[in-house]
């Protein structure tokens, strides 16, 4: 998944010394911690989003991936789709 090259001239610094570039290098090699930091970046709009995406999308697969969020219906109820 994380085989290819990011493409870019340089990285950015995002929050306290941290770059999107090393962020995505480090969860390419399996690290979780650089993948929740990315996330959450993502989920509350972060400036550094979309040099996010342009890092990450030359590293896709040719897989479809859907999300289904939303609050639970109710206590103790699972959902299931298919």
């Amino acid at each position: 998944m994380c085989a290819a090259g990011a493409p870019g001239d340089g990285a950015q610094a995002v929050t306290s010394q941290v770059s999107v570039t090393a962020l995505v290098e480090q969860m390419c090699t399996g690290a979780q911690r650089p993948l929740a930091r990315l996330i959450s970046m993502v989920e509350r709009e972060d400036a550094a989003v979309p040099e996010i995406m342009q890092r990450l999308y030359p590293r896709l697969g040719k897989a479809y991936s859907i999300g289904i969020t939303g609050p639970p219906v109710g206590a103790r109820v699972s959902s299931s789709t298919d």
